[in-house]
């Protein structure tokens, strides 16, 4: 096996990886119950579960990120600019949210206090990240999405793209606006992580075939790149 097609397989499970720890931290995320955003907010930072979700966000984004980089640099190297041009995107808003989850995990300590009605300047800096990074990392894994339509059936990349419309959405509308009214629309990073996991696994059992289109051999048929 050639050195691209081990980076593939790797970037790949990695990939899927990253999207299964992403699946369970976000199925782990308390939900605040109120009809009010700040005080939603406090019984979130309220629950214990909170504590292991956002590790378990970081360190899915972090593999997320991890995985495009190396298919970037092996698989999707001569992908069309739809790809490249996502995959970069969505590293940047990954790398973003990480920070976001670092910040979330930071201002869990201030619980008391922000329920209290005191200002905690690191959940401000949270919506923030929040209403920026969502929008730049769906934007970026839906045209990853669009470009290779190998590397799901038709039926996952149509829930993957409502998921990641939905999240990408909600960023800026629930925590930029403080709609909790808008909070469902969360919900849609179960069903990109649906598409992540899929995604990772097809193409590391593509080799180092993007999934963009088949190759042709000199035979006509398609083949796999390896």
């Amino acid at each position: 096996m050639t050195y691209n097609g081990q980076l593939t397989r790797l970037g790949g499970a990695i990939f899927a990886l990253g999207g299964l720890c992403t699946l369970v931290g976000s199925a782990l995320h308390p939900t605040g119950g109120s009809s009010d955003y700040h005080a939603s907010i406090a019984a979130q930072l309220a629950k214990p579960i909170g504590t292991p979700a956002a590790w378990l966000t970081l360190v899915g984004s972090l593999l997320i990120c991890w995985a495009m980089w190396a298919l970037l640099d092996s698989a999707w190297h001569d992908s069309p600019p739809l790809v490249r041009l996502g995959a970069r995107l969505a590293i940047i808003g990954g790398v973003l949210l990480t920070v976001e989850s670092a910040a979330t995990l930071a201002m869990r300590t201030a619980a008391a206090p922000y329920a209290a009605g005191t200002p905690v300047p690191m959940v401000r800096f949270s919506e923030v990240l929040y209403a920026g990074c969502l929008p730049a990392l769906m934007l970026g894994a839906l045209l990853i999405n669009l470009g290779s339509p190998r590397l799901a059936p038709r039926a996952v990349r149509v829930i993957g793209a409502i998921g990641m419309v939905a999240l990408g959405l909600a960023g800026p509308l629930v925590d930029g606006t403080h709609d909790i009214a808008l909070w469902p629309l969360y919900l849609g990073g179960v069903l990109t992580c649906v598409w992540i996991i899929w995604a990772g696994v097809r193409q590391a059992t593509l080799g180092a075939g993007m999934g963009t289109e088949a190759s042709t051999s000199t035979a006509g048929t398609p083949a796999l790149a390896e």
